[in-house]
């Protein structure tokens, strides 16, 4: 990031801090539940400010493809018109039961703008909403769903198509630099660690000894793991007959 582009997150975030009013946490009391308090109103403020301010936002090549704004719009307009049209279920049509003008209005608003945005062919609504209009305005309501629908789906076998590609390319790239991980994403499992910063020894001279050592902590771990296994208590002895 550029010095402007950190400018620019320092003044955002501290116009978040100032309009949430985050200075309420600092009477906070010190215990584990207002501390989780505060890790979740943190995380919201970095998260959204760099959202709105950082340029660039880089990735590993392990995460999946995000999904286009092509798709997500649709399933945005999608929603959107399926709440329009649950308000002319044929129970509310026929009990002529219908969006008031005001409402109809900002509904006719919010779906001329989806035509506009899915570059569909312009449709005429009534300004008002009548018994006689009612039915042919549910049509043409079920007509663009039906469209942006059937357009959600090909967004989505594209996406799909994309994902193939990508996981086979990042197979092939594991196979030819790391095996291992090859490995555990075919078996479809997640490489744990287990850290150990200190170890108690059992010397048989000193006694019990705390190591802090990293090097002779790893020594005596793989002498402890290769011996594990092996019993100390002679076998007994098979019959003769």
């Amino acid at each position: 990031m550029e010095l402007s582009d950190w400018h620019a997150f320092l003044n955002y975030s501290e116009k978040f801090y100032k309009d949430n009013n985050f200075k309420r946490f600092e009477s906070l009391s010190v215990n584990r539940h207002n501390l989780n308090i505060l890790w979740h109103n943190i995380k919201e403020l970095l998260i959204t400010t760099a959202n709105k301010t950082v340029p660039v936002h880089y990735r590993s090549s392990d995460d999946i493809i995000l999904k286009p704004k092509s798709l997500t719009t649709c399933y945005s307009a999608l929603q959107q018109l399926n709440k329009v049209m649950l308000q002319f279920r044929t129970k509310y049509l026929a009990k002529s039961i219908r969006p008031d003008d005001t409402t109809w209005q900002h509904q006719v608003d919010m779906i001329q703008q989806i035509t506009q945005e899915h570059q569909l062919d312009p449709v005429t609504l009534p300004s008002v909403l009548t018994d006689e209009n009612a039915r042919p305005v549910k049509k043409q309501l079920l007509s663009i769903y039906k469209t942006i629908y059937h357009k959600a789906r090909l967004e989505q076998r594209h996406l799909e198509h994309q994902q193939i590609q990508h996981n086979i390319q990042l197979r092939c790239h594991n196979y030819d630099e790391d095996l291992t991980k090859m490995i555990d994403s075919i078996l479809n499992r997640e490489k744990r660690y287990i850290v150990l910063d200190r170890l108690l020894y059992k010397d048989p001279v000193h006694g019990n000894t705390l190591i802090t050592d990293a090097h002779t902590i790893q020594k005596h771990a793989i002498a402890h793991f290769q011996q594990y296994a092996i019993s100390h208590i002679a076998p007994a002895p098979m019959n003769t007959r």
